[in-house]
C-alpha cells in the first residue's frame, strides 16, 4: 500500500528513492517494527544513506558468505531464504533481511532473494549503526 503509486518497471533493478518523497520514505521506515519507535529526526537523518529499490522476481537481494553492511526492508512482495542452496523459508512483507551481519560483521548466513517482483528498502552499516547508537532497542 506505502509508495504504491510509484511507476512500476520492466525489467531489472530500478531505482526509486528519488521519485518517493523524504515523508514517504520516512513512513516506510517507521512502519517497520524495527524501526517504529525511532524519531522522525532521526529517521529522516538517515534517508541520506538509505535506498528505495524494486527489484524482479528471482533477484538476490543477500548472497550467502557475502561480506556485506546492508541490511533491507522488504516493503512489498515476498521473499526466498536459501541455506547451502535448501530453501528454508518464503518471507512476505514487511520483512527485514541481513540485520545480523550487519551488526555482528562477518559473512551472510543465508541467501535471500525475491520470490515475486519486490520493493525494498536498504539501509547501509552507518545509518543502522547511528539509529543503534540513539536507540539501543533497534
Amino acid at each position: 500500500e506505502l509508495l504504491s503509486d510509484v511507476v512500476q518497471p520492466e525489467g531489472g533493478v530500478e531505482d526509486l528513492t528519488h521519485s518517493v518523497s523524504k515523508i514517504s520514505l520516512r513512513r516506510v521506515l517507521k512502519n517497520n517494527p524495527l524501526l517504529n519507535k525511532c524519531s522522525n529526526a532521526d529517521l529522516d537523518k538517515i534517508t541520506g544513506h538509505v535506498s528505495f529499490k524494486q527489484y524482479p522476481a528471482g533477484h538476490a537481494l543477500i548472497r550467502q558468505d557475502d561480506i556485506d553492511q546492508t541490511l533491507f526492508i522488504v516493503t512489498e512482495g515476498e521473499v526466498d531464504v536459501y541455506v547451502d542452496g535448501e530453501l528454508r523459508s518464503t518471507e512476505k512483507s514487511p520483512e527485514v533481511c541481513g540485520e545480523m551481519s550487519v551488526v555482528e560483521g562477518g559473512p551472510r548466513q543465508a541467501s535471500v532473494v525475491c520470490g515475486t517482483e519486490c520493493k525494498a528498502v536498504a539501509i547501509n552499516k552507518k545509518a543502522l549503526r547511528f539509529l543503534i547508537k540513539k536507540h539501543p532497542y533497534v
